[in-house]
């Protein structure tokens, strides 16, 4: 019998969730060396505590760290989990993706920005960076698929990025020169050029409405149960990245909450 995506949905979903895991693993390598300038290629994985290389047998995503029990065969060192969790929330979004959207055309530049948005918001959030690696490394890669037919032609994807781009640092440039500090950093920019070029014009502009948003929310929530200070730093790069997942899969709901909001106020 042939294999297709009506006989056999079960083998498809066991294979995309193996795609996503093993996905989920490249991406907590980038999580835990690109912000300490390492290549992610070499040397292979490895125990940071005694330097011993990890078994092929012990890499296996989502598998291997229950399989040895969290911890090194050699020293006994113990693995974070978060690299587990890291495997386990990659393979779930890549299948919901795959369940929502399907085998079509939309499919695959959204698995790849999710891909990329996720690294990015995890170090961002833990070390206030936005590696370039990712930023323009998925700039490219997006000016790359508007070459495909299917999705956004490359003026539209360049506009966008353009765009986006350009207005984050004009915001920022004049709030450097009315309030005399920076309060965004250059690597914001850059993510919002990326995901302009994955989602065009109208995505960047909603993308840009969630983050300052629910950052707003967020941020002026964690500020006022913290009593930091105004001055204190929170990454913007979480909310952009949320805001251009939700501009990319649901972009009409979000204008239909909007007006629906602007209409509860007026």
């Amino acid at each position: 019998m042939e294999l297709t995506l009506q006989s056999a949905p079960l083998f498809w979903d066991i294979l995309v969730v193996l795609l996503g895991a093993s996905i989920g693993s490249f991406i907590g390598v980038l999580i835990a060396r690109l912000p300490e300038d390492l290549s992610v290629v070499q040397p292979p994985s490895y125990c940071f505590r005694c330097g011993h290389p990890i078994a092929w047998y012990d890499n296996l995503p989502l598998l291997s760290y229950w399989i040895a029990g969290g911890k090194c065969r050699r020293c006994g060192g113990h693995f974070s989990p978060g690299h587990f969790f890291i495997e386990l929330y990659v393979a779930a979004l890549t299948w919901l993706l795959w369940r929502y959207l399907g085998p079509t055309w939309e499919l695959f530049p959204a698995w790849l920005l999710t891909w990329v948005l996720i690294p990015i918001s995890v170090i961002d959030a833990r070390e206030q960076i936005i590696p370039d690696e990712l930023s323009i490394g998925g700039l490219v890669i997006a000016l790359g698929i508007s070459f495909l037919p299917g999705g956004l032609s490359p003026q539209e994807a360049a506009l966008a990025a353009v765009a986006g781009g350009g207005t984050l640092w004009a915001v920022a440039a004049a709030y450097l020169k009315l309030r005399g500090h920076e309060g965004m950093g250059t690597g914001d920019f850059k993510l919002l050029a990326m995901i302009g070029a994955f989602v065009g014009l109208k995505g960047t502009l909603l993308a840009v409405m969630v983050a300052s948003v629910v950052g707003s929310v967020l941020g002026g929530g964690y500020l006022l149960l913290s009593r930091s200070g105004s001055r204190t730093p929170i990454p913007f790069g979480p909310f952009l990245a949320l805001g251009g997942f939700l501009a990319l899969l649901f972009p009409d709901e979000i204008v239909q909450v909007y007006l629906r909001l602007v209409g509860s106020l007026l």
